[in-house]
């Protein structure tokens, strides 16, 4: 029981260290464009790592971002 719960707590330690890639990256993210994707996903590893959104909010704030910065881009 012990071992099962240092596992778990490694594997929650784990999943906010972990950086998402274009291969590995929320299920929300997955009707995005590519390039919106990617940009979303930068966004989301660079909101994680300064830790000033809630967990649960970073990917929602990440896509609103990216979609924000395609409508930027095209003017």
């Amino acid at each position: 029981m012990y071992l099962a719960g240092a596992l778990k707590t490694q594997n929650k330690q784990n999943q906010k260290a972990m950086k998402w890639t274009s291969e590995i990256f929320p299920l929300e993210m997955g009707e995005l464009e590519p390039h919106v994707r990617e940009k979303a996903i930068e966004i989301a590893n660079q909101l994680k790592k300064e830790g000033q959104v809630k967990e649960l909010s970073i990917v929602e704030e990440a896509i609103k971002r990216a979609q924000e910065w395609f409508l930027n881009m095209e003017g």
